[in-house]
């Protein structure tokens, strides 16, 4: 039968006593050759995420390895029933299911990982054996890669914004209608509205401006068709299509030259360029 393992005292890096360690008793230290305890596998998790310099996005804030270690350790001191394996720990503390986005580890520049799969990574090396991930986490890892590969198509169309020499022109605000006035208010000075202007980007500037928009406005975008007709076709204040001019003073829909210069890249890949 299993035994509570801790001590009266819990804070972190101690032990906690709701975790229920299914090893022999603590007074009997287990030959080198016996399995590792659940307990200790918990403890070496969180050990693992204080020592990795990776950023770690809990309930969609992003913490240190340190500060993400200490809010795990928090949650297992104030967890009520207590988990009974390192598999409990990871799917009810570290990395639970919930409705929307999950949480993550930022593994690099634009890569990022489920926090399911990167505990489940380490765990595997505390066992030292191969890693294996459980169907559930699997059809999760390839739900991620399909959805990274959808947003790596919309990176693409960026980074072809921020490489043009071209200019790209966001038409300007529509006017506000001028309010009526009597009489006696014609006779007063008023000043001079300016009419609104349209506004020029650089290249590296315009793909700044949609990065933000797509950040603030469409962060459920995941595809590029609904980026370009949601994001990067026309502007919010004006209704108006984005232009492209060329160095030749020519000028275009930006849409149009978008997606022909997205089909040109596609084919210079297509043909090994």
């Amino acid at each position: 039968m299993g035994s509570l393992v801790g001590s009266t005292a819990v804070g972190c890096g101690q032990p906690n006593p709701k975790i229920i360690d299914a090893s022999e008793p603590a007074h009997r230290a287990p030959p080198q050759e016996e399995r590792l305890s659940e307990a200790t596998k918990i403890r070496t998790l969180i050990k693992a995420v204080r020592s990795s310099e990776l950023t770690f996005v809990q309930d969609d804030i992003e913490r240190t390895g340190t500060a993400a270690a200490d809010k795990l350790q928090l949650l297992l001191d104030r967890d009520v029933d207590g988990v009974r394996t390192a598999e409990d720990f990871i799917h009810k503390i570290a990395a639970p299911d919930r409705d929307g986005d999950q949480d993550m580890v930022i593994v690099g520049p634009e890569r990022n990982m489920l926090a399911r799969e990167w505990f489940y990574r380490e765990l595997a090396k505390i066992e030292g054996i191969a890693y294996e991930p459980p169907p559930a986490v699997a059809a999760a890892e390839r739900a991620q890669a399909e959805r990274s590969d959808k947003r790596l198509r919309i990176l693409d169309a960026l980074i072809i914004v921020e490489r043009s020499d071209s200019t790209f022109v966001v038409p300007a605000r529509r006017a506000m209608p001028s309010p009526k006035v009597g009489k006696e208010d014609k006779k007063k000075p008023l000043f001079k509205k300016r009419a609104p202007k349209a506004r020029e980007y650089s290249g590296q500037e315009f793909a700044t401006m949609l990065r933000k928009k797509w950040e603030f406005l469409g962060a459920d975008i995941d595809e590029l068709e609904p980026f370009i007709k949601e994001i990067a076709s026309d502007s919010f204040a004006s209704l108006e299509p984005y232009r492209v001019r060329h160095p030749d003073g020519t000028t275009e829909d930006f849409e149009s030259w978008l997606r022909a210069q997205l089909d040109d890249k596609k084919r210079r890949i297509a043909q090994g360029g």
